[in-house]
Order: C-alpha cells, then sequence, then structure tokens
C-alpha cells in the first residue's frame, strides 16, 4: 500500500502527487483497520499462529503505532513463545526510540515486564487449552493500579505459603474492578494456582440461578468410542442430559463452532518435542468422529435455575383459576453447585464404560 503508484510521475504536477499520497494514506489506514479486525478474530477464536501472521503485517504498515506492536508481542506469548515475544517489544523500543528519541507508551513496557517475569509457566511449549487457561490476561493496563496490583499479588504469594487469605475490592463502576480481578485470577493460573469462579446474588430475593459446568478429562486413552451408534461423546452427552436440571450440553468448541470458520475450527497438528503428533488446539474437545483422540476431553452442561421461587408467580390452579403460588422453605439458590460432582462423576462412568468395551474388543 505505501508503494500505491511510487513509479508513476508526472512532471510539474504537485497535484498529482498531492492526490497520490493522499490515497496512499488512506489505503494504509484502510489496510490497517482490516489487519486490526483480522489480529482480534484469530485471538478470539485462539488461533495464535495466524494472529501472529496478521499483527506482523499490521506492524509493517504501522511500525510506530502502538496497538500493532502490542498485539504481535501478546501473540508470541500466546502461541507459547516468550523470548519471540519479548524480541518483538525490543525491536519496536529500538525503532521507536530512533524516530522519536522517546520510550514506548508505559502500558506496553509493562505488558514486556510481566511477560519476562512470567517464569516457568511461560516456558516454550504449543498453546493448548491446558495453556491458554494458564496464560496471563492482557486486555487492559495496570496504569494507576499499581497498588492493588502489588496487594492481590502479596496475598497470592501468601496463600500459596499455606496462609488463608481473603482480598475485597472495592470501587465505583466503570473504574477497572472487573478487569484487574479478571488479570489477576488468570495471573495465578499461570502461577499453578487453582482459580474457582462464583457469583453472588442477594439471598433475599428468593431468585434461583443457572449455572454453566465444564468437565475436562485428561489422560484418555486414543481410540475410545467408536464412529456410529457408541459415539464417545454420543454418551457423553445423554449422560450429562440424564442428570436433574440440566437443559443442554456441549463438547469442546461447542455452539460456538457455529460462529467459526471451517480454518479457525478444524485442530492442526504438529510434531511435538517427542516426534509424536499434537494439536495446536482443541476446539473438537478431545474427540472426532466419536473417537477420543488423546487431547483433554471438555463437555459444558447448562443447569438450569430450580422451579423452587419464593417470589409469587402466575400460575392456574386445577380448577382453571389464574392465581399466584410462591414456594415456601428452604431451597437451594443453585443446583449448579451440587452439579459438579455428578458431571465429574458421569463423565467418568462413561469413560470407564469405553475403556472396558476397547479393552474387550481389542484386548490388553
Amino acid at each position: 500500500m505505501t508503494g500505491f503508484l511510487d513509479d508513476l510521475h508526472i512532471r510539474r504536477s504537485p497535484a498529482f502527487a498531492e492526490w497520490a499520497d493522499g490515497i496512499r494514506a488512506k489505503l494504509v489506514r484502510r489496510q490497517c483497520e482490516v489487519l486490526a479486525q483480522a489480529t482480534a478474530e484469530a485471538m478470539a477464536t485462539r488461533q495464535w499462529r495466524e494472529a501472529v501472521r496478521y499483527a506482523e503485517r499490521w506492524v509493517k504498515a504501522a511500525p510506530l503505532d502502538s496497538a500493532p506492536n502490542a498485539a504481535l508481542i501478546e501473540a508470541h506469548f500466546m502461541d507459547g513463545d516468550r523470548a519471540l515475544a519479548l524480541d518483538a517489544f525490543a525491536q519496536y523500543r529500538s525503532r521507536f526510540a530512533e524516530e522519536t528519541g522517546q520510550a514506548p507508551e508505559r502500558a506496553l513496557a509493562e505488558l514486556a515486564e510481566r511477560i519476562r517475569n512470567a517464569g516457568v509457566a511461560a516456558a516454550r511449549r504449543r498453546a493448548t487449552e491446558e495453556w491458554y487457561a494458564a496464560a496471563p490476561s492482557f486486555q487492559g493496563s495496570l496504569i494507576g493500579r499499581g497498588g492493588e496490583w502489588d496487594a492481590l499479588t502479596s496475598a497470592w504469594r501468601k496463600a500459596a505459603d499455606g496462609s488463608a487469605q481473603i482480598a475485597l475490592i472495592e470501587g465505583d463502576a466503570g473504574v477497572g474492578k472487573s478487569r484487574l480481578v479478571e488479570d489477576f485470577a488468570r495471573w495465578v493460573s499461570a502461577s499453578g494456582g487453582t482459580v474457582l469462579r462464583g457469583r453472588g446474588y442477594d439471598a433475599r430475593g428468593g431468585v434461583p440461578l443457572g449455572a454453566i459446568i465444564e468437565v475436562v478429562a485428561h489422560n484418555v486413552p486414543v481410540g475410545l468410542g467408536a464412529p456410529l451408534y457408541a459415539k464417545l461423546d454420543q454418551d457423553i452427552a445423554s449422560a450429562m442430559m440424564s442428570i436433574n436440571a440440566v437443559k443442554g450440553v456441549e463438547i469442546g468448541a461447542g455452539f460456538a463452532a457455529a460462529s467459526l470458520t471451517g480454518e479457525q475450527n478444524a485442530d492442526e497438528m504438529r510434531s511435538g518435542a517427542d516426534g509424536r503428533p499434537e494439536f495446536t488446539s482443541n476446539n473438537a474437545g478431545g474427540i472426532l468422529g466419536g473417537i477420543s483422540t488423546g487431547q483433554p476431553i471438555v463437555a459444558r452442561f447448562a443447569v438450569k435455575p430450580t422451579s423452587s421461587i419464593l417470589n409469587p408467580r402466575q400460575t392456574v390452579n386445577k380448577a382453571g383459576e389464574e392465581v399466584e403460588i410462591s414456594t415456601k422453605g428452604r431451597h437451594d439458590p443453585c443446583v449448579g453447585i451440587r452439579a459438579v460432582p455428578i458431571g465429574e462423576a458421569m463423565l467418568a462412568c462413561v469413560l470407564a464404560d469405553h475403556y472396558l468395551r476397547h479393552r474387550g474388543q481389542v484386548g490388553g
């Protein structure tokens, strides 16, 4: 785009040169908009290598802008290569200093510093589902929140040493509390911690809530299931739907796969360090064609809110009269909490059943 009409010159025509410069600038802006959107879509669907390629082209079109450089740094890191991420920052810092005589903006410098300090969790490896879950988030900077971040990380270190800690984050709406908490939760995951998420409600309101529960099975042997009639995902879905209050089940990317292109949804394979093939993503949820692939099996099921509602609701009695009804007594505000071990048990039962079938068919 930057070379548009470079080889065409009209003597004594400054108007043409001015027009060509304007067209070039317009094309570069449009190119950057397209590349920014493509990069964002690749990141949203965890296609990190695609994101790296788009971000590199974006940086080439706008080498001094912070947005494309930040996207390239993040894409490299999420692809599992901390060294390339830090190298991308070093190149941008050098290029920016040479052109402007200034340092990059603080947010970008903090991003690089956090990647540098990411430790063992950021070692070079493929961007699997586990890697994505353990990767730090880069949605926002910590400008102006350094004190809060230090307090949270201090509490985490004490908790990791065995001392129970409670951190309460307060503030007005819109000041960035949710973003700070999300960033911290992902950072704890990257440091080897386990993050449990919950949602609070006003117990006095008597309004029950639903839930979405994800169950993951690791180290499942390759080859369990069948391409027809005894498909592994079919039996998992059947088992999950047999749980009371469950209204929907999805495997892997599930319903989100409908919004992906074929290239985005397909799980590519590469040779691993031991020479065995590895998947670079897990949209299939560990099952292809009804048969386990060796990847983690990921199943999610939706649990409806309980039908026991304390607040009056409209209904019709056996005489056909319109009346109000309210349920009295003590009831679970969310049965999703109780459903977690049930979902785990159901998945374990299905896998055990298929393992025994497989052993009966092929021996071993």
